[in-house]
């Protein structure tokens, strides 16, 4: 939506004043572009699964390596200091979790490293962007777009923002799986056993 200006196009169909098809609205297709993700966790390896095949090069960032292709879901990607990734990317996806050295990791200087007119999206945590520098950066086209359902603060009072509550995982196939897993650990749990997915114990997901 956000690459193929959708929303603006929506707006202007619904406008009143649509007199049809102009050759305007030009956007960024996923084929052929670069996308870089910025932590490649379960998460960021999860949005790179579902990228993977849509024909674009692939690009991460992230301080533990990923193993290497091979098997049938693990997706092609290339491993690039943020600097690179920044500089490389048409799409920068962030999947962070929010830790002290992440807070604001997107920022004005970070965003002066990406390619002008390039797209931000972020579903991870609102703290690890300055809205402020995003703004800025919007304003003077250093920007392409940026999306995200999560934010520092949310500007409920500004008509021309659009919202959606952090719903990544809305989905009743996800949930239902999150509530087997939690039940999964409780058994453990109960037998003994070490949870699987214990907070005082982290582990990276491969």
């Amino acid at each position: 939506g956000l690459t193929r200006k959708m929303i603006q196009a929506d707006a202007r169909v619904r406008c009143g004043k649509f007199a049809g098809w102009r050759p305007e609205f030009f956007g960024l297709g996923i084929a052929g572009s670069a996308i870089g993700i910025l932590g490649m966790g379960a998460i960021g390896q999860a949005i790179a699964e579902r990228l993977n095949g849509w024909g674009a090069t692939l690009l991460y960032n992230d301080r533990v390596p990923i193993p290497a292709p091979g098997g049938e879901a693990r997706p092609s990607v290339a491993r690039r200091s943020l600097e690179e990734v920044l500089s490389e990317s048409d799409i920068v996806i962030l999947a962070l979790a929010l830790a002290p050295d992440t807070i604001h990791l997107i920022n004005d200087r970070t965003l002066a490293l990406m390619k002008p007119g390039a797209y931000l999206v972020n579903p991870c945590r609102g703290s690890v962007v300055s809205e402020a520098a995003v703004l800025t950066a919007l304003t003077s086209g250093q920007l392409g777009g940026f999306a995200a359902d999560v934010v520092v603060l949310e500007g409920w009072g500004r008509p021309d923002m659009m919202f959606s509550p952090h719903i990544g995982s809305a989905v009743k196939k996800v949930r239902l799986a999150i509530e087997l897993r939690a039940a999964e650990n409780i058994l453990q749990a109960l037998s003994g056993k070490p949870p699987m997915d214990a907070v005082n114990n982290p582990r990276q997901v491969a």
